[in-house]
């Protein structure tokens, strides 16, 4: 029964079975994993245990996506999301780095190659 399910595992991230088994075999017996073993676990690791982290990102979906942030492209609300959800929180981010390397490609807030966007009408 084992066996059949390191299979199917294996499988399913393109993974050696074969290594894959004896590997847990390894485990089990001498408590020691080999590398496809420590792959397994990481791959494992990032699989969600509940609907809870994708309601979360609809929800942050949600919130950037605004009546008056419609406009972004699918692109751009995912880049948005990943920086949310992966990035610094802003309480440690310096931004310094960033406004150097901008104001050296000689952009400002009202740099005039920036579309505008005209404000929603209530």
């Amino acid at each position: 029964m084992g066996k059949m399910k390191y299979n199917n595992l294996g499988r399913r991230f393109s993974l050696n079975t074969s290594v894959l088994v004896q590997g847990m075999r390894n485990f089990i017996h001498n408590n020691t994993m080999n590398e496809e073993i420590q792959e397994l676990n990481l791959l494992i690791k990032t699989l969600p245990v509940s609907t809870a982290e994708c309601e979360r990102g609809f929800s942050l979906m949600n919130i950037i996506c605004s009546d008056l942030r419609s406009k972004l492209t699918i692109k751009n609300i995912g880049n948005l999301m990943f920086i949310n959800i992966n990035g610094t929180p802003l309480s440690i981010w310096n931004p310094t780095k960033y406004v150097g390397s901008w104001l050296l490609q000689h952009r400002s807030a009202d740099d005039k190659r920036s579309r505008k966007v005209e404000p929603l009408e209530q």
